[in-house]
């Protein structure tokens, strides 16, 4: 998990998802590297080596967190696709900056069973793959199978592209490669609506705010592993130190705002008729890592951090599902992705319309490295 040791021996046993991998005779070629207890959204770890990005041969940059070994060996080509955990963003981050798919599942379908928790409220298990289809072939070789009949054609998709604070000071190249994307999709799907949407806002102001995420920590290292936190690694203590002192009711209190959240997300696109969201996957190209960790008070890789969440976050504090697919490349050369989001549940639906898309962005010549 990312620790500056080993783990006690719960820990040590492979969960359920490992277990379908061996019994369906899946090659295990390791275990990737993570930010310390996967809370972190650059990938950054300062006690083991942080991954480096393949897309950039000259700079050392961000490889996306937390799943950073997970997306840099799928893009290098060391492993067909790995797993990751999504508690903001850890599975689609890393993805969208190493030109791959990421699927975050809708909480509870994997089984976090022997995962390392981080958010016991917000976890979910996902896959980074070369493909949609690669990530639909994974999907259904370790799940019971995911019914994708009667999904409609993508000519009756309809898409609300998201606006508002998910659009506002992103890299003006990353919104050209966006904008590219929502060209090619208009004629092919049903209708796309371009508006905010204030359920998302709402989500991403919670998630500022601080929501569950760093008291859950510090309350499974205070209860299960309170010999960890003397060494932890400093860019995970000082993000958390401060959860310990969250009250308990502003916790429940936290807890009922995400319950709330994830109805009123269901219900706003349900009565709209929207079956999933699209918007950039990051605001931000992969920044180098050198620029994130010259200073003292850690505040460019606090910035950095909120930057690389901010598309994401809110899918999980609204139970969403997701995709990124890769669409092209910004003005360094880096991967730019596009984020699919569909309502809790709704994940073979996702995967279907994620499919049909790739397809049409392939064909569009959206993504160079795309092999079919």
């Amino acid at each position: 998990a990312g620790s500056d040791k080993s783990l006690p021996p719960p820990w040590q046993r492979p969960g359920p998802l490992v277990q379908a991998v061996r019994r369906k005779l899946g090659e295990l070629m390791g275990k990737t590297h993570t930010v310390c207890y996967a809370l972190g959204g650059v990938g950054l770890n300062s006690q083991w080596a942080t991954p480096k990005n393949p897309w950039d041969t000259d700079h050392h940059r961000a490889p996306g967190g937390s799943s950073s070994g997970s997306g840099v060996s799928v893009a290098e080509g060391s492993s067909l696709y790995a797993f990751g955990t999504d508690t903001a963003g850890s599975v689609r981050i890393p993805a969208s900056v190493n030109g791959l798919v990421g699927y975050k599942s809708t909480a509870g379908l994997m089984s976090t069973e022997g995962i390392v928790p981080l958010s016991t409220t917000l976890d979910s298990a996902g896959l980074l793959t070369r493909s949609v289809a690669d990530a639909c072939f994974v999907t259904q070789a370790l799940l019971p199978p995911l019914d994708m009949s009667g999904i409609a054609a993508q000519s009756q998709v309809k898409i609300q592209a998201v606006t508002g604070r998910f659009i506002e000071d992103t890299d003006p190249s990353i919104l050209a490669v966006y904008q590219r994307a929502l060209d090619v999709l208009g004629p092919v799907v049903r209708q796309v609506i371009s508006q905010p949407s204030q359920v998302a806002e709402d989500a991403l102001a919670l998630f500022e705010a601080g929501s569950v995420v760093g008291v859950e920590l510090a309350a499974r290292l205070d209860n299960q592993l309170p010999d960890w936190w003397e060494g932890l690694d400093p860019l995970v203590a000082s993000r958390i130190a401060a959860s310990r002192e969250m009250q308990a009711h502003t916790y429940l209190d936290r807890r009922y705002q995400i319950q709330a959240l994830t109805a009123a997300m269901t219900h706003s696109l349900e009565d709209q008729g929207v079956d999933v969201l699209v918007l950039p996957s990051l605001p931000i190209s992969p920044p180098v890592l050198d620029k994130l960790t010259g200073d003292d008070d850690g505040a460019a890789y606090r910035a950095a951090n909120m930057a690389m969440l901010r598309n994401t976050c809110f899918a999980n504090i609204t139970g969403m599902c997701g995709l990124s697919l890769p669409i092209g490349l910004d003005d360094n050369g880096m991967p730019v992705g596009l984020q699919l989001l569909a309502p809790g549940g709704k994940d073979a639906q996702l995967l279907a319309i994620g499919r049909g898309l790739e397809v049409v962005f392939a064909q569009a010549d959206l993504w160079p490295s795309y092999t079919g």
